[in-house]
């Protein structure tokens, strides 16, 4: 066997080129390229839409030359995501005598609140005690997506650049292994005009995708006013056009101009104009006091509905409010949004 080409950090790599790791010996091959027609000085141990494991090449790769990309299995949730959509956010603060195993399977889609970026773009899961593998793995079997939750109030970062884009995704990866496995990821991390790259979002989705398979979603719960913050709508409306985004989720609450019914029906069309009524779920409340009614609730439902019956459905804040009324925003949402 020839000498193989040893990767280089800032190195642009063609389509095809097989390189070895220094640090580990291991190879990788270049099997995806972007508009630089190259790796773009990616990192194959880390930046996986470019890269895929390979085995040793018999010789070194020329040009001429079309190499044998050994094909990747993805690993990843074996949940389809739902054509209709009853979600919850969990919080996992102060979670010690509230597991995600009571939510009731009403909701088949589960945020865990929240992991949170740090400055250099990876991630810091501070409540990991609040949730266990064992956890995860019993809502799953009983065929409950379970989502991590990115960012939220006061935890905003503006990914702009790779390097951050990548600690990201290392981070995302640590603490998928140490959960035993989510599947989704959810961007929360742009809200209150923190912003972020539309083309860094969508190669983060775009590498978790690839690393952890088709039914992994990727979703986001951006401010509902598209007059308040229109990059939240640019940047939605770019993930959705590549592909990456599995649905956005409006939040109406929080704030008393967003919880009548006139409005939420409003902002909703306006989401739906932007990326389609199947990409959207409305953000609602259950039983928490800065949000619509249930009455408000399930009369903006059945009007948006009806209008648009692929609208994909509803999530709540949150499980713990939710749960202080006996789940009652889940038995009484679920029928409306899955009949």
């Amino acid at each position: 066997m020839t000498t193989p080409i040893q990767w280089k950090a800032g190195t642009n790599y063609p389509l095809g080129t097989t390189v070895q790791y220094p640090k580990t010996g291991k190879y990788y091959v270049v099997a995806q390229v972007d508009k630089t027609n190259s790796s773009n000085g990616t990192d194959p141990t880390v930046s996986t839409w470019y890269w895929k494991p390979t085995t040793a090449p018999v010789a070194v790769v020329t040009p001429v030359v079309t190499p044998v990309v050994t094909p990747v299995t993805a690993v990843g949730s074996a949940i389809p995501v739902p054509k209709k959509v009853v979600a919850t956010y969990f919080t996992l603060w102060g979670s010690a005598n509230a597991r995600i195993t009571t939510v009731p399977t009403t909701y088949n889609m589960i945020y865990l609140f929240q992991a949170i970026p740090t400055s250099t773009g990876g991630l810091n899961f501070q409540y990991a005690s609040s949730v266990t593998a064992a956890e995860i793995d019993q809502c799953q079997a009983r065929g409950q997506r379970v989502v991590l939750t990115i960012g939220g109030a006061g935890a905003g970062f503006n990914y702009a650049t790779r390097a951050q884009s990548d600690a990201f995704i290392a981070s995302f990866k640590k603490i998928y292994d140490q959960l035993g496995g989510v599947d989704g990821c959810d961007f929360n991390n742009f809200e209150a005009f923190v912003g972020s790259s539309s083309t860094e979002m969508i190669y983060i989705g775009k590498s978790l995708k690839t690393l952890y398979g088709s039914n992994f979603s990727i979703t986001c719960p951006p401010n509902p006013d598209q007059s308040y913050a229109p990059m939240d709508f640019a940047m939605v409306r770019a993930m959705a056009d590549a592909g990456v985004l599995d649905f956005a989720g409006p939040q109406f609450y929080d704030a008393p101009d967003l919880i009548t019914t006139a409005r939420i029906v409003a902002l909703t069309k306006e989401w739906i104009t932007n990326i389609g009524a199947d990409k959207v779920v409305v953000g609602l409340s259950s039983n928490y006091p800065e949000g619509p009614t249930l009455t408000t609730c399930m009369t903006a439902w059945n009007q948006l509905e009806a209008a648009y019956p692929t609208l994909r459905g509803v999530f709540s804040w949150s499980a713990q409010n939710d749960a202080l009324a006996q789940f009652k925003f889940a038995s009484t949402m679920a029928p409306l949004v899955k009949a």
